[in-house]
């Protein structure tokens, strides 16, 4: 079989199994089996795959079509042009959370050497974007389990900044010692009763980033109950929400006396993000 053929045949079985974006999965799994670049397939496309690679390409194939996470199997996945590990107990990075870190730019481009918390940091890939892109910032990462911890860590190797700092630590309880001028998170919003219609793929990310409580607002609740008095005067506030939260969570921050508060929308026209500023009379 040669390299094209192996993405011939990916994307039409991919396809067949109902799997959307069948092209660019084929694309990311062939780069995976052969170690090629895009140009480099391209140029080479008439190769024959080795037996390894054969017997590499069925061993994924059959993961995918039993829709194990691409990502999980890729071991690594692309947030914002920097390239982050991933695996299981570790939520995946996705597009729609590059709308919080827009939001964060936005503040940073007036505040470049600000202080920047991110609260259930994950993989990290939100607080490590913020770093890399503003190496005048001081960004702490704070990430309660072992898993996405150690995968939070790798990441912060893989693309350091020397203003970085990692605490393991669950904000329901964490207690920092400093003020922030912005404070991100992308915490788990999803409720109990879209706990139980997630895809195939969703199941297999752990529960504790989905699992928002009842309502899938418990964190928000937390974050602005304890978090408030940690940002400094005209520090913002910004939380990715899920598809329909944005009116209670735009009342809650209206509630705990944030000013100025927006909402950012993602590539589909949803509300993902919001934010607000902090202005104590």
């Amino acid at each position: 079989m040669t390299i094209f053929e192996c993405y011939r045949n990916t994307d039409k079985v991919l396809k067949e199994a109902g799997i959307s974006d069948s092209g660019f999965e084929s694309r990311q799994i062939v780069r995976y089996i052969t170690r090629l670049s895009n140009n480099e397939i391209i140029t080479r496309y008439n190769e024959a795959l080795s037996d390894v690679q054969v017997t590499m390409w069925k061993s994924v194939m059959e993961q995918r079509l039993s829709h194990y996470p691409l990502q999980y199997i890729l071991g690594e996945w692309s947030f914002y042009g920097l390239n982050f590990y991933v695996g299981e107990g570790c939520l995946i990075p996705r597009a729609d959370t590059e709308v919080l870190v827009d939001t964060a730019f936005e503040f940073l481009k007036e505040n470049p050497k600000a202080k920047v918390l991110d609260l259930c940091a994950g993989s990290g890939c939100i607080g490590i974007t913020i770093a890399n892109r503003y190496k005048d910032t001081s960004v702490t990462l704070v990430e309660k389990y072992d898993v996405p911890y150690s995968y939070c860590e790798r990441n912060i190797h893989r693309n350091p900044s020397e203003t970085m700092t990692l605490v393991k630590a669950d904000i329901f309880d964490y207690e920092p010692k400093e003020k922030f001028d912005l404070i991100v998170s992308n915490p788990p919003y999803i409720s109990a009763k879209d706990m139980e219609n997630l895809s195939e793929e969703v199941l297999n990310e752990p529960d504790s980033a989905l699992y928002g409580g009842e309502d899938g607002l418990d964190f928000y609740r937390v974050i602005l109950r304890r978090y408030k008095d940690c940002l400094k005067e005209g520090g913002r506030l910004a939380v990715e929400i899920g598809y329909d939260q944005c009116e209670a969570v735009t009342s809650m921050f209206s509630q705990a006396g944030f000013n100025d508060i927006k909402t950012a929308e993602d590539i589909n026209g949803i509300k993902r993000v919001v934010y607000g500023t902090l202005t104590r009379v």
